[in-house]
Parts: C-alpha cells; sequence; structure tokens
C-alpha cells in the first residue's frame, strides 16, 4: 500500500514506530482516500476544511500550481501483523522567502477559516514529533512550519505543544484572536437568554413579527442532492446582490470559485456532511446558509441576506432559526461561525468563543532558530515605531487646535461698507 521510495521511518522509541509518506501533488491523495475519510471523521478536534469531500474540489479549483508537499503518518501497528494506519493528514504548500527560507505552511484558502491538520486521537504529541523529525532531516532545507489558522486549545494543541517544549523549539506567534462559537442545546429559549442581551432579543423578536407582516415567512432546509442545482443558483444569485459583490468577494465573480462551491455542495451533501438553510418570504429566499458538519461540530460556512429587507436583519432571523433547528441534532453539539473577530452581527448572539491562532515552529536546522526568534524583537520595534507616529500626530493636532489663533472679525460702519473713489493723486 506504501510507496517504499517515498516512506522515511520514524522511531520514537518504546515501540513507537511512524511512516512519513511525502506526496508532491494532490491527485497522488486519490489511493488514499477511504483511509484518509475514516481519519477525517473519528478526531475530537474536526476540521471539515482538511475532509476529503471539501480538499480535493478546492485543490481542483482554488489551488494556484502550489508546491505541495503533502504529509500522510502512518503508525505501525505490530498488534495487526505491523500494518500502516493513517494517523496524521498534513497539507503543507512549501513557499520560498528571501528573508525566513523554505517554509511548509499548512494550505489555507480564501475558503478555508481552519488550518488544523487531521490527527487521530490519543497520537497527537507522537504526530506532531514525527512531523517535526521529518521536516529536519528535509531536503532541500526547510526553515520552519507555518501554522496559519490553529485552534489555540484542544488535544491537538496540548500535543503541539509537548512536542515543541520536548525538542526546545522555537516558536513565534504571529497573531491570535478570539471567534465566535455557540453550544446548542434543546432548549433555544434557554440559549438565547444565556447568550442575547434581552433588548436585543426583544428587539429580534419585534423584527420577527414586522418580517411575518410582509407576507408567508418559511424556513427550508436542504439535505440531499434532490433541487441542489436551484439552491446553489437561490444563494449565488442573493450573495452577489449584495456588498460582496461590490467588494470583489462574491463567489459567482471568479469563474473557479464558483466551480469549487458547486462541486464541494454537491460532494458534501451526497457524504451528508452539508446542510443548506434558508428563510423564504413568498416564496423568495431571503437569507441562506451554508453549513459544514463535522461531528460534533458544525461550521458555519457562507450566509447571504437580502438587502432590501436589512431593516427587518433577515440574516439573524435566519440564524435564531438555525439554533433552533440544530438543538435536536443527535451528533452536532456546537459550531464555529467561522467569522472575523469582532464581528457585528455573529458576535451578538453567539456567546462562546474559541482561541485561533498563526503560529511558526522552527525546524531547528541552520540558523533557523535565530532568524525565528528575533522576529518577536523585530514586531516589538515595528509596534513602537507605530505608536510613536501616531503618538506624534495626536500631540502636534492638538498642540495646533489649542494655538491657533481666532478669525479676526471686524465690523465696517456704513460709511467703510460704500466704494470710495480712486484717488490718482501722489502722496504729499
Amino acid at each position: 500500500m506504501l510507496i517504499a521510495a517515498r516512506c522515511v521511518d520514524i522511531d520514537l522509541g518504546h515501540g513507537r514506530r511512524y511512516v512519513v509518506l511525502h506526496l508532491s501533488s494532490s491527485e497522488d491523495l486519490e489511493p488514499f482516500v477511504e483511509y484518509w475519510t475514516r481519519l477525517s471523521e473519528q478526531g475530537t478536534d474536526p476540521n471539515v476544511y482538511y475532509a476529503p469531500w471539501f480538499f480535493l474540489p478546492a485543490a481542483k479549483n482554488l489551488s494556484k500550481k502550489p508546491d505541495w508537499q503533502i504529509l500522510l503518518v502512518w503508525r505501525i501497528e505490530r498488534t495487526l501483523g505491523n500494518v500502516p494506519v493513517l494517523c496524521g493528514f498534513f497539507p503543507f504548500v512549501q513557499q520560498y522567502r528571501r528573508q525566513t527560507g523554505r517554509v511548509w505552511s499548512l494550505w489555507a484558502h480564501d475558503y478555508c477559516f481552519l488550518s488544523n491538520p487531521l490527527i487521530e486521537d490519543g497520537r497527537e504529541a507522537d504526530v506532531w514529533e514525527s512531523v517535526l523529525k521529518y521536516a529536519r532531516q528535509a531536503e532541500p532545507r526547510v526553515s520552519a512550519i507555518d501554522c496559519p489558522l490553529l485552534s489555540g486549545e484542544g488535544l491537538i494543541h496540548q500535543g503541539l505543544l509537548k512536542t515543541v517544549r520536548n525538542n526546545l523549539s522555537t516558536t513565534y506567534q504571529a497573531d491570535h484572536y478570539l471567534r465566535a462559537t455557540t453550544p446548542y442545546l434543546s432548549d433555544t429559549e434557554e440559549l438565547l437568554k444565556q447568550s442575547v442581551a434581552g433588548h436585543h432579543l426583544r428587539e429580534f423578536k419585534r423584527l420577527r413579527r414586522k418580517l411575518e407582516g410582509e407576507g408567508q415567512l418559511e424556513y427550508r432546509s436542504l439535505t440531499t442532492t434532490k433541487g441542489v442545482d436551484l439552491w446553489i443558483d437561490w444563494f449565488l444569485e442573493l450573495e452577489a446582490a449584495g456588498w460582496k459583490a461590490q467588494a470583489g468577494t462574491a463567489i459567482r465573480q471568479k469563474e473557479a470559485d464558483s466551480r469549487f462551491f458547486q462541486e464541494m455542495v454537491r460532494a458534501g451533501l451526497e457524504q451528508e456532511r452539508l446542510v443548506m438553510e434558508g428563510l423564504f418570504l413568498n416564496g423568495k429566499p431571503i437569507a441562506m446558509k451554508v453549513n459544514l458538519l463535522a461531528p460534533p461540530a458544525a461550521f458555519a460556512f457562507k450566509i447571504a441576506f437580502d438587502e432590501s429587507l436589512g431593516k427587518f436583519s433577515p440574516g439573524i432571523q435566519l440564524e435564531l432559526d438555525s439554533l433552533q433547528q440544530f438543538g435536536n441534532h443527535e451528533t452536532i453539539k456546537w459550531a464555529d461561525s467561522c467569522a472575523a473577530p469582532g464581528h457585528p452581527m455573529i458576535d451578538r448572539i453567539w456567546s462562546e468563543r474559541r482561541v485561533i491562532q498563526h503560529l511558526v515552529i522552527a525546524t531547528g536546522r541552520g540558523a533557523s532558530d535565530l532568524i525565528w526568534g528575533i522576529r518577536p524583537f523585530l514586531r516589538a520595534c515595528r509596534r513602537m515605531q507605530k505608536r510613536w507616529i501616531n503618538q506624534s500626530k495626536d500631540y502636534w493636532k492638538r498642540f495646533r487646535s489649542k494655538n491657533a489663533s481666532p478669525p479676526l472679525e471686524v465690523e465696517l460702519t456704513p460709511k467703510q461698507t460704500q466704494k470710495q473713489p480712486i484717488s490718482h493723486q501722489e502722496p504729499t
């Protein structure tokens, strides 16, 4: 099953033997889809964006000929006759920067909002250790492993921390922030009382009554491929009619993005890993949402709404309906908003948060520890410079406003306002 020429044995001692299979193309993943799918469905820290049904359409349509460095980590199960079992999936893309050299970065495209690698439960530290050991001996030399959208909590993060500490690895946290999440409870009213301020909740209910007064208001959902083409058209048209089209981020504006979305939605529905929701007024969609499922979690992938009805907050109305529908779901227990930090809408109704970070781990080869270890100091210098510039601007702005002379106001007498004749006589 494994190609010996591409495999490297990693012995961690105490009978812990792993094999790293290195692939240089996303097309080489096809023979391993069955094992890959099984791995993506069993982790306690799910990442739907690296599941085969989502990842393959994205790699096919969104990747612009990246330098793939995909690592499949297998554990050798001696009790089963040395049978390899897939326990880690790391889709790296190699990037070269003059200042840092070659870096392996977990792939994160415009429609990927989490870059947690897929790791088998209970093997987190061993798999990270195997990947780090492999990167240290890779040729050409790799200076660091880049994790741009890594969860800052959970077992995968804990396994990474253990590996970093054991290897005395240098790390650089380029960014970190909080992202909204929510649990799903069968008692939606109680959940909303805990999450939403009372005056906001009363306002949402008032707007709901006004929206119902505009006609027949109906919630619908799509969980099978029946009618999928119509639902895709509805969503793309609704999104393209709003602010995203003006910002140039609507899916329909790029042919490759549109192909990816259509293929991904169909694959997700076939795998029962996607749900489309809609709020319809008189049979017309006024708000739609795409949810990606990776039990026990759901990921709010995309939402669109009719901005001409913005005074009724149709997007929030759909979110409230969605909370009620998923509150009764058998396997989905919580959801990740996938929203930007401080999102004005979702932060008002989803009360819990998860940590998302951009973390770089130096491999320790060559001067990589120095290269990445000095980064926090350089960042501190840039921030100090920026603060000094801003403070100087504020100081001079206050100084000028304080010392500015008031405009002169001269009252003219009636005689002064009359036009005087011009004299051509020389002064005496």
